[in-house]
């Protein structure tokens, strides 16, 4: 998979929610969400606050994707969804893409992340930001959030907007992280001009021999020109020994 379009088959194209809101008995049932804030969605904080209003609901709900670009969380959201994502039962599968973290919600967001281990079905997380800056206290706190996952069999993270030199150690961390998941079968990394540094591919080697039952990786080597020979015959070694 190295080299496939990231994320080509991780988003759903799930049906909207928001003509469902007004009859919620309606999402009941349903195992997959995929709740969109884009300004395209017209979609406001009323949909948003009904929508956390049928959560405890939702006992069937195995996938959840959360797009809020165009909408800042606040505070209470986030204090809200740590605790509710948790009482999901079926849930599986959570996609958080493009989340707006201000200053003034940081902690009440780091709160939200590390309760997502309590999710105790939990088997594929995805943390995707194409639109905002992320900043070292962003992966920090998703590499704490994700060390409590144990039961993380896939693994996907993308960003787009940084500020590279404050990064490095960052990015370092969360592969040291992730290769740790006792049960990973498949990594997505899409790091933009991270996977330029001549740090990235030695920092892959040497944690991904962690990694003991990885089976699938995608990485996006479209920005790539600091790869050594070394480097780059250990990846296709390592596509070599995986099981598609």
């Amino acid at each position: 998979m190295l080299g496939q379009e990231f994320g080509s088959s991780m988003i759903s194209k799930s049906e909207s929610i928001y003509p469902l809101l007004n009859s919620p008995e309606n999402l009941y049932s349903r195992s997959e969400i995929n709740l969109d804030f884009s300004k395209h969605q017209l979609c406001d904080v009323i949909a948003f606050e009904r929508f956390k209003d049928v959560i405890p609901q939702l006992s069937n709900l195995e996938s959840l994707s959360m797009n809020l670009k165009d909408f800042e969380l606040t505070p209470s959201d986030c204090a809200q969804l740590g605790n509710l994502l948790p009482v999901l039962p079926k849930l599986r599968e959570l996609r958080l893409r493009n989340f707006l973290i201000g200053l003034n919600n940081i902690n009440k967001f780091k709160e939200l992340m590390l309760n997502l281990h309590k999710i105790s079905n939990l088997t594929g997380f995805h943390f995707i930001n194409k639109h905002y800056e992320i900043n070292p206290e962003i992966i920090y706190i998703l590499c704490k959030a994700t060390e409590r996952m144990n039961k993380l069999e896939k693994f996907s993270s993308q960003y787009t907007h940084y500020k590279k030199h404050l990064l490095e150690y960052e990015i370092n961390y969360l592969i040291k992280t992730i290769a740790k998941l006792p049960n990973l079968q498949t990594l997505n990394l899409n790091l933009n001009n991270l996977t330029r540094s001549a740090l990235f591919f030695p920092t892959l080697r040497n944690h991904l021999k962690e990694a003991k039952r990885l089976k699938h990786l995608n990485i996006d080597i479209r920005e790539f020109y600091a790869i050594s020979k070394d480097d780059l015959a250990y990846i296709i070694q390592l596509l070599k020994n995986m099981s598609f």
